[in-house]
């Protein structure tokens, strides 16, 4: 932490406060942009797991809960009827 302090505060060296609080927050916000664009790549790459290991193995993948297994039963049932995937497998989802 003493090193990131110490970088931050050296490329500040010079410059006024308004402009050091400007550069900080921007820098923050850029940050914290970054990391929400992390998380959601995280989340993305996760669900599209979860769909691949549904479509090749025809099991509820441990990762989705009940709400958002369901979410896949109108494509299921699309691959049904062009008999890509069996029937069997719509067995899993609850009616609605």
């Amino acid at each position: 932490m003493k090193e990131q302090i110490k970088t931050i505060l050296h490329r500040q060296t010079g410059k006024d406060l308004f402009e050091i609080i400007e550069n900080l927050q921007k820098e923050t916000f850029d940050l914290e942009q970054i990391q929400r664009l992390r998380d959601n790549s995280i989340i993305s790459i996760k669900t599209r797991k979860c769909i691949l290991f549904f479509l090749m193995n025809n099991i509820k993948p441990a990762g989705f809960n009940d709400s958002e297994f369901q979410l896949l039963k109108p494509i299921v049932i699309e691959l049904v009827k062009k008999e890509q995937l069996d029937k069997v497998v719509l067995k899993q989802f609850k009616d609605q």
